[in-house]
Formats: C-alpha cells, structure tokens, sequence
C-alpha cells in the first residue's frame, strides 16, 4: 500500500497572533495498492555434461558459470517484460502502462485521483518536430517543483538516433593540433537540460508498434520493489529423472512489484521517425 504524491492539496494557511486555524479534516493521502508478481528462472546441470567436467574444480566451475547464466537470463527477462509495451498477464507492469495519460495503477484511475497521469505525445514524427515536443514534456513534468524533474531520458534505437542527429546538428569540429591532427565528430555522451539521454535496447521492440520512443522517467517516483526476504532465492537442486530427465534442476525466484509514487513528474512520446 502506497500513499501517493499527485493528489495533495493545501488547507493551511498563515498563523497569527489571537487568530484561528484551519480544522477542516483533510485526507492527505490517497492509497495505491500493488500485488506481487514472481519471476523465476532455472538454472540446468545435465549429467553428461557433469561427466565431461573431470576433477573437483572442473565441476565446480561448471556449478558456478550454469549459476552466472541462470542469473543473466533472470534480469535479462526481467528487463523485457519492464519494457514490453503491454503488461503480461503475469501482472508484472510494464513502464508503457505506468508512464501514462490514463489507465489504472495500483487500482486508483486517472480520472478518480487529480493529477495520476504522466505526460503523454503518440504522434511526435521527425526530429524537427519531436524537439519542441520534448521541450513541451520536460516543462509539463517539472511544473510541481516538490516532486521534482525526470532524471533519466531512455529512448528506442531510433528516438536515440534522433537525438543525436540533432545534436551532431549543432556539433562544432575543432583542430587538436599536432602532427597527426583529427576532428571526432562523434558525441560520447548526450543529455538535455542535464538530464542523461541514453538508448535502452530492450525499447527497441516496441518500434514495431509506437515507432521511436522516449521515456522521461524520475527514479525518486518509480521504484522496483522487493518483498522483504524473497530477492533472488535458489531453491536448490532437484533430480529431474521423475520427469525423464538426465539432469538436475534448480530454480531462481523473485517477489517483485513496479511501484509508482506519482505518475505525473513522467512522460511518454512515442511516434519518432527518421
């Protein structure tokens, strides 16, 4: 259960000497609700290859690097599922869903809890046109000053490419000097408003459906959850002959939620072309 941070608004005023004070009962919190959702992954030892891997330290290392691709197949599933564009029925909700203009989050509607939406643009086309845009989102999500401003801009393969065809726009070459001078005409690094511009290949997918997306996100709102005592379990290993198997088998599991404090200091702008 979480109290969140769009619906506030002031009674209270300024005390003086002999005078009164608001006693209006106020409500200052409305409460989103969020579920668990599981994630799990097996890790696999098949007996052959346990055979094949002679000595103590060989099986060991066998062990250990089957545990590693287990634990890089758990978060790489877990980094698809957060930017899918739909949520899953696992309930696991995705970034699309919560960075919206409505829709229902942690039970409470858009229209039933003032200000529990993000800023969104479907339709933003080109470069040209996608810089005011964006200027537009930046000034919409900041305007309450206590929740504060984004801090991380991800951006499909072709938003990002975008973004760095305007900035290499506005590149200046320089002369390093030198006996074997070069001008790098690439930008290691892009940001807006100081703000960090990154490409998030797992957006990527999206592309197929909402063209180039941008994703204004404020990490102090949206949080990843864990239940308390359920981060990444192993449960051991299993036999798994009773399933006709020549193996053992263990499993990595996770309590999760995606929570939101407030949706508002967020933005969504999909639609970018090249």
């Amino acid at each position: 259960v979480v109290p969140v941070k769009d619906a506030y608004t002031p009674v209270g005023g300024w005390f003086v000497r002999g005078g009164t004070i608001s006693t209006t009962h106020v409500d200052p919190f409305t409460n989103a609700r969020y579920t668990w959702s599981i994630k799990e992954e097996p890790a696999y030892l098949d007996y052959t290859d346990e055979e094949i891997c002679e000595g103590d330290g060989a099986n060991l290392r066998y062990i250990d690097e089957s545990l590693d691709n287990a634990m890089m197949r758990w978060y790489e599933g877990l980094a698809t599922d957060l930017c899918s564009v739909t949520t899953a029925t696992n309930g696991y909700t995705c970034l699309f869903s919560l960075i919206d203009a409505t829709g229902t989050i942690g039970g409470l509607a858009t229209t039933n809890v003032a200000n529990w939406a993000s800023t969104e643009n479907n339709s933003i086309g080109g470069s040209g046109a996608f810089a005011n845009t964006l200027r537009t989102a930046f000034r919409e999500t900041g305007k309450y000053k206590m929740l504060g401003k984004v801090d991380i801009i991800a951006c499909s393969k072709t938003a990002y490419e975008e973004y760095e065809k305007s900035g290499l726009n506005l590149a200046t070459l320089t002369y390093s000097g030198g006996s074997m001078a070069k001008a790098d005409i690439g930008i290691s690094e892009f940001a807006y408003k100081g703000v960090p511009v990154i490409h998030e290949p797992h957006l990527d997918a999206a592309e197929s459906t909402l063209n180039g997306v941008m994703l204004g996100i404020n990490s102090r709102w949206l949080k990843i959850c864990k239940k308390p005592g359920d981060i990444m379990k192993f449960g051991g290993w299993v036999d798994m002959l009773p399933a006709n198997k020549a193996g053992r088998c263990g499993l990595f599991k996770a309590a999760l939620a995606n929570v939101m404090y407030a949706r508002s200091p967020h933005f969504k702008l999909t639609g970018v072309t090249a």
